[in-house]
């Protein structure tokens, strides 16, 4: 499934439209081709075999109304692809772009904001020049304010990555479907027909499976199964695995040392000289990780094909001439 691009995603919802209305558009001009394709085998057959070969009004007859019949199959199938297109997908298009326009907001104002305040606790002077019990209350608990400090900042740079991979996963979808639909266009507009008169017809029942085939491929993409679930899914984890890893964010409050101990405090030479602090370093993977690339799932019109072989509609067009 393709990256999205969301610099230009305002366009998105004008080019699924327009892909949309070629497919439709495409189906009928299968339709025209087949219909002329029998209207010449039939005058061919009028001109070659007169007088040897007769065909009835009602063999005729009944060779278009089978024609119809595949036509009503065809029309079906799209209104039946387009419906669900409709339902379920066309109305959200611009919600990908409202998703990652947040996961820029966690990656660049929420997660810069919180800069390297881990470190700056970490390194504070007044551990370094106060003495007292204060001083020794303030050196116990700095530990805590430094762990508490990295596990949030872990926890924001989790969510900015899990909002961004929502984002990749929207606009995966919407992206893969353009190309799905453009590609189907082309599909059914290099369909070949018949013109030995042996079938009839066959542009328009092989649309009707290209179309009822590519149903199957959008179910899937709104169920996610497949598709992207495995990688929305992981984020998820990985969001709610951050909250109980992050224990301030169980906490009533921050952790502080107590006003009372705090209160004598002088300048001077720490009273025990505090053990060294290392800020908790961030996760690389965490912190570089780009959202996942979806499965390719695309549709493959060539999966449903239908070969002239495969038809249990074939109509003889006459009978034997008379004697």
């Amino acid at each position: 499934m393709s990256t999205p691009d969301f610099s230009s995603w305002s366009a998105m919802p004008g080019k699924l439209t327009e892909a949309w209305q070629a497919l439709k558009e495409m189906t009928a001009t299968a339709e025209q081709r087949d219909r002329d394709e029998m209207d010449a085998v039939m005058d061919k057959l009028d001109e070659e075999y007169n007088g040897w070969f007769t065909t009835s009004g009602d063999e005729e007859d009944a060779v278009w109304a089978r024609f119809d019949e595949l036509v009503a199959e065809m029309n079906t199938a799209w209104d039946e692809l387009h419906g669900y297109w409709t339902d379920e997908f066309a109305g959200h298009v611009s919600k990908a772009k409202l998703v990652y326009d947040a996961a820029v907001v966690w990656k660049d104002d929420v997660t810069a904001k919180l800069g390297d305040h881990e470190n700056t606790i970490a390194t504070s002077q007044a551990r370094m020049h106060w003495t007292g019990p204060g001083a020794e209350a303030y050196g116990k608990k700095l530990p805590d304010q430094v762990q508490a400090m990295a596990d949030l900042k872990g926890h924001v740079a989790t969510a900015a990555y899990g909002v961004e991979q929502a984002a990749a996963v929207l606009g995966g979808v919407y992206t893969a479907i353009l190309n799905d639909v453009e590609g189907l266009t082309d599909a059914v507009d290099a369909l070949p027909g018949d013109d030995s008169g042996t079938t009839f017809g066959n542009r328009v029942y092989n649309t009707r499976y290209y179309l009822e085939g590519y149903l199957e491929t959008l179910k899937s993409y709104h169920s996610g199964d497949g598709v992207w679930s495995d990688p929305a899914g992981d984020a998820r984890t990985a969001m709610e695995t951050t909250v109980p890893e992050a224990k301030v964010l169980s906490t009533p409050s921050w952790p502080v040392a107590s006003s009372e101990s705090m209160q004598d405090m002088r300048p001077g030479a720490p009273t025990a000289p505090p053990a060294p602090i290392t800020p908790p370093a961030p996760d690389p993977e965490q912190q570089t990780q780009q959202p996942q690339q979806l499965p390719q799932t695309g549709h493959t019109p060539e999966s449903v094909d239908r070969s002239n072989q495969e038809r249990t509609d074939t109509v003889e067009v006459g009978d034997e001439g008379n004697d």
